[in-house]
């Protein structure tokens, strides 16, 4: 019996992580993050709410099993003229987006590219979605992407 995948639109292509990679929007190419380090030892993170999960300057892919699957989480002091979603719903929280009303962060574009989790029970994130951001290496070629299928 064949398998069918039920949700086309969050299959995860495999994706080559790189050292360090730059966030970029999937649809005008701008800029959403500086060059950032692979973070691999998830011993790293923080756990503590209302904390950054991930260490400034760094990016983590979240692994199967666990919210966000597939995407990049990053800090939220590392995000570069990423604005918040106008839609209120996808903010709601206590003390910051709970995340759990879809992606909420916003490319200057107005391209929809991660969820910010930052509310007072989570550590805070924002998890971009990499079919919807490009992961550029600073030394890659202008306009090659490591990682990510962009929109």
């Amino acid at each position: 019996m064949k398998r069918v995948r039920r949700n086309r639109e969050r299959w995860q292509p495999p994706a080559k992580l790189v050292e360090l990679a730059a966030f970029h929007c999937g649809r005008c190419r701008g800029t959403l993050t500086p060059p950032l380090s692979l973070l691999t030892d998830a011993a790293a993170l923080s756990r503590r709410e209302g904390t950054s999960l991930v260490p400034a300057g760094r990016y983590w892919r979240v692994p199967e099993g666990q919210d966000f699957a597939g995407a990049f989480a990053v800090a939220l002091g590392d995000l570069v003229s990423v604005g918040y979603h106008s839609d209120a719903r996808r903010l709601s929280g206590c003390c910051g987006p709970s995340g759990t009303g879809g992606r909420n962060r916003l490319c200057g574009c107005g391209y929809e590219v991660g969820t910010e989790r930052s509310d007072c029970i989570w550590p805070q994130a924002v998890y971009l979605d990499p079919l919807q951001v490009l992961a550029v290496s600073p030394d890659a070629e202008p306009g090659a992407a490591a990682t990510g299928e962009g929109g």
